[in-house]
Order: C-alpha cells, then sequence, then structure tokens
C-alpha cells in the first residue's frame, strides 16, 4: 500500500508522497525514499496531538545510506520535519542536525560522528528535557548539548518523514529507512 501506521494503532497514518516504494528493511520491509537529491519524496502525517511534544523527545530510526549528501546546505537530508523539532544529515559528512523551536539556546546542532554508508545504521537523538544526545548504532556521539524547554506547540502541523518541502527549504532524504520511532519522553541509552 501508500500508508504506514504506528504499530500501536494510537497515532496518525502516514501516506506516501512522490515514489515512495517499500524495500527491504532490517526487520521485515522498509522505505525507500528518494533516489536522486531533490526529487520529493517522502511520507505525510497529519498534525494531532500526538505528535505536539515540548518537554521530552526521542526521534529513532534504521537508516541506510549510498552517500552521504553531497554539496551545500540545499542537499540536506531531512528525516523527521514537524516545523517544532527536526533531524536531518548533513553535508558532506554524513553527521546528524537537529533543531528545536523555542528552547534555550535556540539554534541549529550539528554531531561529531558521521553516519555509515552501505550499511543499515540505527541513529537516535535524545532530548530528557534539559540535554541532548545523539547515539547511532547504540553509541552515544560525544557532542552533547545543553537545551531547556519546553518546545514550541504546534498540534496541527504535519510531521514529514524523509522532507521538507517547504518555500524556503525543498530538501529530502536520499537513503531508506525502517523502524521509525518518535517518543514523548527520552529514551535510555
Amino acid at each position: 500500500g501508500e500508508e504506514v501506521a504506528e504499530a500501536g494503532g494510537d497515532g496518525p497514518v502516514g501516506v506516501f508522497v512522490g515514489d515512495v516504494e517499500w524495500t527491504d528493511g532490517v526487520s521485515e520491509g522498509g522505505v525507500a525514499l528518494a533516489r536522486v537529491q531533490g526529487d520529493a519524496q517522502y511520507i505525510e502525517f497529519a498534525g494531532d496531538d500526538h505528535l505536539d511534544i515540548t518537554e521530552e523527545l526521542t526521534l529513532a530510526a534504521w537508516v541506510t545510506l549510498d552517500a552521504h549528501p553531497a554539496g551545500d546546505q540545499a542537499n540536506k537530508g531531512p528525516l523527521y520535519f514537524k516545523n517544532t523539532y527536526y533531524l536531518q544529515v548533513e553535508p558532506p559528512d554524513g553527521t546528524l542536525a537537529y533543531y528545536f523551536y523555542d528552547t534555550a539556546p535556540e539554534g541549529y546542532h550539528v554531531s561529531s560522528v558521521p553516519i555509515p554508508t552501505g550499511e543499515w545504521a540505527h541513529i537516535a537523538l535524545v532530548w530528557d528535557g534539559s540535554v541532548v544526545r545523539y547515539y547511532i548504532n547504540g553509541e552515544q556521539d560525544p557532542t552533547e548539548i545543553d537545551q531547556s524547554g519546553p518546545g514550541k506547540s504546534t498540534p496541527g502541523k504535519t510531521l514529514r518523514v524523509g522532507g521538507e518541502d517547504g518555500a524556503c527549504c525543498p530538501r529530502f532524504f536520499v537513503g531508506a529507512v525502517d523502524d521509525l520511532a518518535i517518543a514523548n519522553y527520552a529514551l535510555t541509552e
């Protein structure tokens, strides 16, 4: 089909936008997103209270990249984008970056360990309300960011997995994803 749903059945249904395809994943089927930088392919979840997370947050997924994004900032690879919080893969070295709106210090923060290419890798961003940590394949990145909240509340805004298709920033994740996870609390290591 062309939809994905939360495992528990309580959250919104995600609808495929563009030429999103099912592929082999880590656990059964995964989803292949854009094959070419700039192709508009992503999964869109309607805004609702489940995704309006402002106090603590965990964003995690299995991802596979053929290569790190090349070029300038126009080629960032957004994995999660909600206009409240986002997590993406940075060019040119494949590190992770996030932004939480209305937190202190507000800003754009980048990890120091690149995501491996050519294989499935588990990535996670965890915010416990005071510190942000990145994890790649279960190992904590040495970068930690002091970050206090709450973050910006936008219950009506959509969540996009794999794309930021706004007027300012038509950017898309190039690769495949599996076992996406969003939690309104900080998972432990």
